[in-house]
């Protein structure tokens, strides 16, 4: 019996760490978009040819790939 209680506590924990992420992702918009576009920009890597060659620096694609990141989160939910 405490095996499946402890299973049940589980998905019930990561269930409320992925609404609580979805909901954070949807209310504060800015702020997580501020921190994709800095990631993908790797603007705080080494200054060498191939690995900028990887970073994302157009905006609208930046924001088109949080915007799917977010899509994917929130059913991921329900």
């Amino acid at each position: 019996m405490l095996p499946r209680l402890v299973k049940t506590a589980t998905v019930f924990r990561v269930a409320l760490y992925f609404l609580m992420v979805a909901y954070d992702n949807t209310i504060d918009f800015n702020t997580n978009v501020v921190f994709v576009k800095h990631v993908l920009s790797m603007d705080t890597t080494f200054k060498s040819p191939p690995v900028l060659a990887r970073a994302i620096t157009d905006a609208s694609v930046q924001k088109l790939l949080y915007e799917s990141l977010t899509a994917i989160v929130i059913p991921s939910i329900c």
